[in-house]
Parts: structure tokens; C-alpha cells; sequence
């Protein structure tokens, strides 16, 4: 049997303006907003915004979303076109009181972890997430008390498996800024 391998895109930055090279950027606006570039166009731009992402399911491999608005329904929205196994990352400022991902963390069944880190002399708080390869369990569902059930969202996130380590730490140094060809 002949079948298509379905075609995702590697790196979907919402919000982005071209920070990564490679990345097709996410934004409603034409024109970049911050840096020595502002009033630029960005590049590989895709219209939109992140609670109406305009791709089909399970299209993207990585998401990124740095200090952009993380509401319910770009939660819902992420899940959605997020491919299984594919990783979403989130980056956003931390207070020390509210938990900017706590959202994202109740709702996106994965493989978490969660650091502080400095992003062009910013402090974040990145949250990783490694999205389980398949859907999860109908008979779970009701236990987490989901109004709409959607396929990649219940409860919280587990705890990494020791296995997945290596994974993350390869997929970490992918996304080091310092490693990517960015402009």
C-alpha cells in the first residue's frame, strides 16, 4: 500500500518576527515591531494569531511562543496543530507568584519541564512540553473534568521518564539561540 507521508513544518514561532531563520512566523501584524529591524517586513509570515491558528491538525513538529498572551484558546489551538510527539515551548515572564504556564500545564498531556532562563537580558520562565505521541484515553477524560474533550488535552503534565532526558537535552541545544542561524 502506497500511502503519503503527511508534511508538517518544522518551526512554527508565534508572535515571531524573525528571530529564527528557518521558522515560519506567526503574526498579525506585517511589519516587525522590536529590534534594529523594526518596521521591516517578516519574513516566512503566516497571518494570524494564537487562538485562530490558520494550519491544519497535527501540522507543526515545534512551537514556539515567547511573551505573547497564552489564553485558554490558543491552549486549545497549540494542541491542535501540534504533531504527535512534536514539542511546544513556552517563554513568558514569571512574577514568582502567578505561574504563567500553569494554563498550558493543566491542559497539554506531555512531558514537562520547566526552567528559568535569560533571553536578550530578560528573565522567563521556559516550559517545555514533549506532547505524547498518542491520543489520550477516553475512559480518563471524564477524571479530569473537561468541558469540551479534545484529542491532547486532559490533565496535568507527568513527570519526565527518565528515557526522554536525552531527548530533551538534544532538542535544547536545537533551540539554544546560539546554535540556531537566526537573523
Amino acid at each position: 500500500m502506497n500511502q503519503k507521508k503527511k508534511t508538517t513544518i518544522p518551526l512554527l514561532d508565534i508572535g515571531g518576527e524573525g528571530r529564527y531563520k528557518f521558522a515560519i512566523n506567526l503574526n498579525p501584524s506585517a511589519l516587525k515591531t522590536l529590534g534594529p529591524n523594526k518596521g521591516d517586513q517578516i519574513p516566512n509570515r503566516i497571518e494570524g494569531r494564537a487562538e485562530t491558528i490558520p494550519l491544519p491538525n497535527d501540522s507543526v513538529e515545534v512551537i514556539i511562543m515567547e511573551r505573547t498572551p497564552l489564553r485558554d484558546t490558543a491552549v486549545e489551538e497549540l494542541v491542535r496543530v501540534l504533531a504527535p510527539g512534536g514539542t511546544i515551548i513556552l517563554r513568558h515572564h514569571f512574577d514568582g507568584i502567578c505561574n504563567p504556564h500553569d494554563r498550558a500545564m493543566k491542559r497539554i498531556v506531555g512531558v514537562c519541564r520547566i526552567e528559568q532562563i535569560i533571553l536578550n537580558g530578560q528573565p522567563l520562565q521556559q516550559l517545555t512540553i514533549e506532547r505524547l505521541g498518542v491520543p489520550p484515553l477516553i475512559g480518563l477524560m471524564s477524571r479530569f473534568h473537561l468541558s469540551t474533550p479534545r484529542p491532547g488535552l486532559m490533565g496535568h503534565c507527568p513527570k519526565p521518564a527518565p528515557r526522554v532526558w536525552d531527548q530533551m537535552l538534544s532538542l535544547r541545544w536545537l533551540l539554544d539561540s546560539s546554535k540556531l542561524d537566526s537573523t
